[in-house]
């Protein structure tokens, strides 16, 4: 089994490479975007929450700690 470092350092040096950057974009807004209301208010901490799950699960990839740091 890999661990985790493995995993978000996988991804951090294969995601420009595997999707486009439209594919990054779209991934990026979906998990900022995550919790919006139909009012478009932003719930932060289930956006936080769900940031920090993945990291929990795939490591410190690059983009999902930005986006816990940004929160």
């Amino acid at each position: 089994m890999i661990t985790k470092e493995q995993c978000a350092d996988y991804i951090n040096a294969n995601i420009a490479t595997v999707l486009t950057d439209d594919e990054i974009l779209t991934l990026r807004n979906s998990l900022n975007n995550f919790g919006m209301d139909s009012q478009g208010n932003v719930n932060k901490d289930m956006r936080k929450y769900l940031v920090e799950t993945l990291i929990e699960i795939l490591g410190d990839v690059t983009m999902l700690v930005e986006i816990r740091d940004a929160s």
